[in-house]
């Protein structure tokens, strides 16, 4: 599932795709992107964003994994960074 900027400031479901693509350019500051892995496996977020990290973290990370039933949020903090924060699961 390929996220575009009507994604923006809602909730994605993801309950029929195992792979999240954030694209490159599509968002820009303060855009936010709160998503819901409905499945029972886990899925894979796939970041094209040149600065993408995980809250905590200073290496980048262009692959995240995304465990079953679980949200995480990415908050753009310019159009070429993003920072990515997983609830409790």
């Amino acid at each position: 599932m390929k996220l575009l900027k009507e994604h923006a400031n809602k909730i994605v479901n993801l309950e029929h795709s195992p792979v999240v693509l954030i694209p490159a350019g599509e968002f820009s500051q303060g855009d936010a992107l709160i998503l819901f892995n409905n499945r029972e496996e886990f899925g894979t977020i796939q970041c094209e964003v040149p600065n993408s990290y995980r809250s905590g973290y200073t290496v980048k990370s262009t692959m995240i994994e995304f465990p079953p039933r679980c949200m995480m949020n990415a908050v753009f903090i310019d159009a070429d960074t993003v920072v990515f924060m997983r609830g409790l699961a």
